[in-house]
C-alpha cells in the first residue's frame, strides 16, 4: 500500500504539520484526507508525487487517478 503524507499548510504558506495516510490508492487517499479538512489549506502527497491540493473554493486534482470513472469531467 502506498503511503501518503497530507500537510497543513498556514497562512503565511508553510507547513504547519503533517499526517501520515496509509491508503490502498490515490482515490482512498483522498477521501480520507477530506476527513481532516479543518479550513486550512491541505496538500496530499505520495512521495515526491503531489496529488491534491484541499482548502481552496475548488480542489486542485494532480492526478488522473483522483476520480473515479463515474466522476471524470467530460473531455467535451
Amino acid at each position: 500500500m502506498p503511503d501518503y503524507r497530507l500537510y497543513f499548510i498556514g497562512l503565511d504558506g508553510q507547513f504547519r504539520k503533517a499526517e501520515s495516510i496509509v491508503a490502498a490508492d490515490d482515490i482512498d487517499a483522498i477521501k480520507a484526507a477530506r476527513e481532516f479538512a479543518d479550513g486550512s489549506e491541505l496538500e496530499l502527497w505520495e512521495g515526491d508525487r503531489k496529488i491534491i491540493a484541499l482548502g481552496s473554493d475548488h480542489p486542485h486534482i494532480l492526478s488522473p487517478l483522483a476520480f473515479s470513472s463515474s466522476e471524470r469531467p467530460s473531455s467535451g
